[in-house]
């Protein structure tokens, strides 16, 4: 059986530290296929688009403090909730950060309106996560690629991509109930909640085994929050998982 072997350079950046690997991938095969090998070159393959980042890193949009923070007012059954506040890691993911940060404030990409205005919370499920922001594309076109997994998915609150599989991510996200390790190495964390992690509870109140929300939970608007408003959610809220979690 003849094999042919390519050598092919990656240059993987990750921040300051820049790497250069040397990987050896099986291209194509003649004659017989070898279905051990076709597993290998899956799972090399699988790897490789893991570790690899394909894209240089941009920069954010400009703002005078630490971290840009944007928020999410929430309506259930076409009553107000209250509002979520975000912050987010510009320096850790900063392509991932713009992306949410325009998508909040709304914006046009190819003549389609982006914008998290309007949109439902698709998915709940106790002690795991709740989904939402499902518009089926991102600034960057209909995907754009894992920027970074330094943000670990170790509690409840933080905010992650929704992505179904690996250099998948768009506007989806999941707002995390709990400690979900699963997440880890699989979506780019991003940032956490800063204050109305009480609302987020509730909602977790109304998910269920399969997901489904057990009333009709709108974004009722989104957006950044202005440098007047920036202090205002200084604080950042102290929440007990246990406390706060689906019984």
């Amino acid at each position: 059986m003849k094999v042919i072997y390519q050598d092919i350079f990656i240059t993987i950046q990750d921040q300051r530290i820049q790497y250069s690997m040397q990987i050896l991938i099986f291209l194509k095969f003649y004659e017989k296929r070898n279905y051990i090998f076709i597993f290998i070159k899956h799972k090399m393959r699988k790897i490789l688009l893991r570790q690899s980042r394909i894209f240089p890193i941009s920069n954010p949009p400009p703002h005078g403090h630490k971290y840009p923070r944007a928020f999410l007012d929430i309506e259930v059954d076409q009553k107000p909730l209250g509002r979520v506040v975000f912050e987010l890691y510009d320096d850790i993911a900063p392509r991932t950060v713009e992306n949410f940060l325009r998508i909040a404030d709304g914006v046009t990409v190819g003549g389609r309106k982006l914008h998290y205005k309007n949109t439902t919370i698709d998915k709940i499920l106790p002690f795991r996560g709740l989904w939402g922001g499902f518009l089926g594309g991102s600034i960057y076109g209909r995907y754009f690629p894992d920027e970074s997994f330094k943000l670990v998915h170790d509690k409840a609150g933080i905010l992650t991509t929704a992505n179904p599989k690996i250099n998948t991510n768009d506007s989806q996200f999941i707002i995390t109930l709990g400690p979900a390790e699963y997440l880890n190495f699989k979506s780019v964390g991003f940032g956490q909640v800063l204050q109305g992690f009480e609302y987020i509870a509730l909602l977790e109140k109304l998910g269920g085994i399969a997901g489904v929300p057990l009333k009709k939970i709108i974004i009722s608007n989104s957006g950044v929050v202005s440098d007047a408003e920036y202090h205002s959610y200084d604080k950042e809220e102290e929440f007990n998982v246990l406390e706060t979690s689906h019984h």
